[in-house]
């Protein structure tokens, strides 16, 4: 997303120090943990911060737009949140956001208003919310991106064995990196955040039988720890990509000391990854479009899908369609938005019309 375009979404969803006061105060009670294991106290009171931050979010965009409707913020919290008021809402939202982002708006704001005004009964709100649940039609069709596992590892050796090839040691370093990831993620579904967390000795520790990758509740979305095994296939990968490549500067400025003594393992996210490739490729020439597309269809949102709709310890399309990597077979079907498998194009799905909620 282009920096403009993130600034100006930001600027629609007002941060808690600019809510009304009696939103603001309301919302940092029902924050407040329990005093003792008897009292009663807040659903938010057990949120995560990652939560909070999302809900909080969430209603700053319908407190800006409750300003920008004229509807005024003298009303009480409770009293400002309507059905009218709300289908209004939805109607403006949908002229802008797809149904995913009118949904996870609708939510945030049942979720803070629930307990900013707990003595108020927000059922209709909550159905409100399921119906257009029932109803979200993706923009985009994920699993038309998804590639097979077998074929992501693939071509995440393949990059790991082409970084030798390059005289740059900038671009060697890029090239085993993003051919790392990508066989990485095909091998352990984790979320984009947890994955550019990881740290040293931290979140990915080294063993005398490989490295182990363990993550706390507080740091995962589901509030469970997680911990699991780096596949014994990368395990020389990971070796090679810490002790020779990690230690080579992202920015060829700066000194290979100032990243070496960085605890983290520089596992970044997507765009970060882009930005590289693109600086890399201004030194020298590489097809980026094919490993742009593949660490696209690899980020653990759509990986997770993948897994889900895979058979345990198989591929999904691996019986159906058994073939080698192929760069210019999947080249073409990238192109065409066919998948590897030789299945036919997946068109994405229309925007459909505004409803009433």
């Amino acid at each position: 997303m282009p920096p403009t375009e993130a600034v100006a979404r930001a600027a629609v969803c007002l941060p808690v120090e600019q809510w009304p006061e009696a939103d603001a105060q309301a919302w940092l009670i029902a924050l407040e943990p329990p005093v003792d294991p008897f009292s009663e106290c807040s659903a938010a009171s057990s949120w995560s911060e990652p939560s909070r931050v999302k809900t909080a979010k969430g209603y700053g965009r319908w407190l800006h737009w409750v300003s920008e409707t004229g509807l005024g913020l003298d009303e009480r919290p409770a009293d400002r949140v309507t059905p009218q008021k709300a289908r209004a809402y939805v109607t403006d939202l949908r002229r802008l956001n797809s149904d995913s982002t009118v949904l996870c708006r609708i939510q945030e704001l049942y979720d803070a208003i629930r307990v900013i005004a707990p003595d108020r009964d927000w059922a209709w709100l909550r159905r409100g919310q399921n119906r257009l649940r029932a109803r979200c039609e993706p923009v985009r069709d994920k699993m038309g991106r998804i590639q097979p596992a077998d074929v992501l590892v693939e071509l995440g050796k393949t990059l790991m064995t082409e970084a030798a090839t390059s005289k740059s040691a900038l671009r060697r370093a890029v090239l085993y990196r993003d051919g790392l990831i990508i066989a990485f993620l095909a091998f352990r579904f984790v979320r984009l955040s947890n994955l550019a967390m990881i740290t040293l000795g931290l979140h990915l520790v080294r063993h005398t039988d490989g490295y182990r990758l363990c993550f706390s509740g507080p740091e995962m979305k589901g509030g469970r720890p997680f911990e699991a095994m780096v596949p014994a296939a990368l395990v020389v990968a990971f070796d090679r990509y810490i002790d020779h490549h990690r230690p080579i500067p992202a920015d060829p400025r700066r000194s290979s000391a100032s990243r070496s003594d960085r605890p983290s393992l520089d596992l970044r996210d997507r765009d970060r990854f882009e930005a590289d490739l693109d600086a890399a490729a201004d030194q020298e020439a590489h097809p980026l479009r094919l490993r742009k597309a593949y660490l696209a269809a690899s980020v653990p949102g759509l990986r997770r899908d993948h897994g889900r709709h895979r058979g345990a310890g198989t591929c999904r399309h691996r019986s159906e369609h058994p073939q080698p990597f192929d760069a210019d077979r999947v080249r073409e079907a990238l192109q065409s938005g066919e998948r590897c498998g030789g299945e036919p194009p997946v068109s994405a799905s229309p925007r459909r019309p505004a409803r009433k909620l």
